[in-house]
């Protein structure tokens, strides 16, 4: 099987109760031989935070953690929009070519952001929706995560961060009155 199948099928694998994960990816293995690794016990599962909040939630101030919180309550596509209007402003700076001083990397489908993961002694770790966090190579993930990677030094501008939370909860509170 090559890799664009495998990531098909992990797509597929990861569909579903994330409990189920690590049993549908080592399945997987039986046809494609793969490096995933699932991080931690699946019993302390975290279902309310997603591969943005796993990356950034110590680097970002609880102040605007809460309101990261409160975007991703009102609706998930409410915060792909907002993590994308980040990554435009300069949120952070990101390259094409992996350096040794960065710590995140970015996964694009085209130009829309669809994932985040941290780069610890050079391995990925990331944590797939809101189910596991697994360690993996760059492209053993779900293809829904796109063919493009950019990497980071992960150092946050706060003044863009907040600017945008803040843009994006005003929008919020206007739909909602």
């Amino acid at each position: 099987m090559e890799l664009n199948e495998f990531r098909k099928k992990l797509e597929q694998a990861t569909q579903g109760i994330p409990c189920k994960h690590p049993q549908c990816i080592n399945y997987l293995s039986n046809d494609y031989s793969h490096s995933i690794v699932k991080q931690g016990n699946p019993n302390d599962m975290d279902t309310t935070t997603d591969c943005f909040i796993y990356v950034f939630k110590q680097k970002i101030p609880n102040s605007l953690m809460e309101i990261i919180h409160k975007i991703s309550e009102n609706s998930q596509e409410n915060l792909k929009n907002c993590i994308q209007e980040l990554l435009e402003s300069g949120f952070i700076e990101l390259h094409d070519i992996k350096s040794t001083d960065d710590t995140v990397i970015v996964f694009f489908d085209n130009s829309i952001v669809k994932h985040f993961g941290k780069i610890v002694n050079g391995e990925i770790i990331s944590k797939w929706g809101k189910g596991l966090i697994w360690k993996h190579p760059v492209f053993e993930v779900p293809i829904s995560y796109g063919n493009i990677v950019k990497y980071s030094n992960g150092k946050i501008n706060i003044d863009i961060l907040e600017k945008i939370l803040n843009k994006t909860m005003n929008h919020l509170t206007k739909q909602s009155s």
